[in-house]
């Protein structure tokens, strides 16, 4: 399994070139200058030649993009050409926020979408059931953005429960100011995994084991968690990691909404301004988490169900 894992961890590099450089050509192509971005409106075509030739920008694309990637591998993101600042730094500020509102919503979405799928799955067709699952339809419609506004309206402006924008101070004070971003992250996420939990609990309800799990004067309880969800989880790991993974990458809006001071906004921005190190920076690191989220899900397989663990081993060649 070990082989397996570090093959994997090669196809991530491998990945990560492959990412880099796209994102790195399309920037490129995109209308703009760097130079004249940052010297403003009163630059004159000689100052921004010469800035041109001192930022390197003036060499093929490949060179650049090895340079860049050189500095990389030694930990240096470059400097950003909007801000003067060293990306790796304003990453590294950035990124706890990101995380914390990617958990603070996986959360939500893990306490809500997981009981409800069970419990649809448990009461098929009833009344429960079809309210469940015409409430997930709408949360997985709902964009982001839509959803912040109206929790923020609702809890907000309306009842003063909770900030509207911003982080707090303190724990306490980041707790609360997460409630409403966590939600908001959180809707479409849970409402994806309580459709795919009640999909895979039907798959198994019926079986023949569950049906000898009863016989043998098992609780509902156990039946239902031992057996039946611990049967059908396989589906559910996968829709959670690919959600967490969603969540990491994609918190733009989330954040734009809230004034979140994440990752999300911070690549937003330096698209607008056609940051190159900022953007590259940003997206090699969703790239690094992406992956670690798809290996430790794929990993987690292998505790879950001791043949896929075995399939690992043949694969891998190795324990």
């Amino acid at each position: 399994m070990y082989r397996y894992i570090l093959k994997r961890i090669a196809m991530m590099v491998l990945v990560l070139i492959g990412v880099t450089f796209v994102v790195y050509f399309i920037v490129d192509k995109t209308p703009g200058n760097p130079a004249a971005m940052i010297l403003g409106n009163a630059a004159t075509p000689e100052s921004i030649a010469k800035l041109e030739e001192d930022m390197g920008l003036k060499d093929p694309l490949p060179v650049r993009y090895i340079r860049y990637m050189a500095g990389v591998v030694r930990g240096d993101f470059g400097t950003s050409y909007k801000t003067k600042m060293e990306v790796g730094t304003q990453i590294a500020e950035k990124l706890p926020n990101t995380i914390l509102l990617s958990f603070g919503g996986m959360v939500v979405a893990v306490l809500i979408g997981i009981p409800v799928g069970i419990l649809c799955a448990k009461k098929q067709y009833s009344v429960f059931d079809n309210i469940a699952m015409f409430v997930t339809l709408l949360g997985t419609s709902a964009p982001p953005f839509w959803m912040g506004l109206v929790l923020i309206i609702l809890f907000s402006l309306g009842l003063g429960w909770f900030p509207s924008s911003n982080m707090g101070d303190g724990f306490f004070g980041v707790i609360h100011s997460l409630v409403l971003p966590a939600f908001t992250a959180g809707a479409s996420c849970g409402s994806v995994i309580a459709r795919m939990t009640r999909s895979s609990m039907l798959e198994v309800i019926n079986a023949d084991y569950i049906t000898t799990a009863r016989a043998k004067g098992l609780g509902e309880r156990i039946v239902t968690m031992r057996h039946m969800f611990r049967n059908a989880l396989i589906p559910v790991v996968t829709v959670v990691g690919l959600q967490f993974g969603m969540l990491l990458g994609g918190a733009v809006m989330t954040e734009t909404v809230f004034a979140w001071p994440g990752l999300g906004r911070y690549l937003l921005d330096a698209v607008k301004s056609k940051d190159t190190p900022a953007i590259l920076g940003s997206v090699i690191v969703i790239s690094v988490m992406l992956s670690v989220v798809n290996l430790l899900v794929d990993i987690l397989y292998a505790y879950i169900d001791p043949r896929i663990k075995s399939q690992y081993k043949a694969a891998g060649g190795g324990v």
